[in-house]
């Protein structure tokens, strides 16, 4: 995990998020809407609210604990590309994405396409 880390962190900026410690967002949802096309966001396991990735992200579940858990509806859409890997997303729709890799735990509910 950590190479990983290292050559994506040569693209853009390494993030860190945590919704119970110390982290440099509290929320996938802060950390989306101030990261910067190719940065990368590190995210710790807890809950964490859906979110709208506009944005080519990577998001990945960091090496310890448990899958990061997002509930509700999440949203890959009109992005140029986007990574999200180690996620137990309760429902993913992914839209309008010209590149994406994507690896998460047991959602209840996914589609991909137009909506």
């Amino acid at each position: 995990m950590n190479a990983l880390v290292l050559a994506f962190s040569l693209i853009g900026a390494v993030w860190t998020v945590d919704d119970d410690g110390p982290a440099d967002f509290p929320s996938i949802v802060a950390a989306v809407a101030a990261a910067a096309p190719g940065d990368v966001l590190l995210v710790e396991p807890g809950d964490y609210a859906s979110f709208t990735l506009n944005t080519p992200l990577t998001i990945l579940s960091s090496a310890t604990g448990a899958r990061p858990r997002i509930t509700g509806r999440t949203r890959f859409q009109a992005a140029a590309g986007f990574t999200a890997v180690g996620l137990d997303l309760q429902e993913a729709i992914v839209s309008r994405a010209a590149r994406c890799a994507a690896s998460w735990g047991p959602s209840r509910r996914s589609r991909a396409g137009r909506e």
